[in-house]
């Protein structure tokens, strides 16, 4: 019985320790193809100075400018600065669209 026991056991906490690794994974994976949908787009570096343009012309100066993922859509992530002070901007891509316009304190 305490054979039992202890298999039962073991197999308790294998699962506890691979099911999270088997989600993050899945999580890694899925973030990975979002990035390479904006990547392999053939308008990827004019959709990207597109950004920077209008992120200009609205008084920005962009430090960086990254692919991520936002809700499961592609999206710039942008550092840039204002008037002295930093913001934290996500732009939808391909559009563009501003999701995220944010002083970072």
């Amino acid at each position: 019985m305490k054979n039992l026991t202890n298999k039962l056991l073991a197999g308790v906490l294998s699962a506890a320790v691979l099911l999270p690794a088997i989600g993050f994974s899945t999580t890694a994976v899925a973030n990975d193809r979002i990035k390479a949908q904006a990547y392999g787009d053939s308008n990827f570096n004019q959709n990207r100075q597109k950004a920077m343009q209008m992120l200009s012309s609205r008084g920005y100066q962009v430090a960086k400018i990254e692919v991520d993922d936002y809700l499961g859509k592609p999206v710039f992530e942008v550092e840039a600065y204002k008037n002295g002070a930093e913001y934290d901007i996500v732009l939808e891509y391909p559009s563009l669209n501003i999701l995220k316009e944010q002083r970072d304190y």
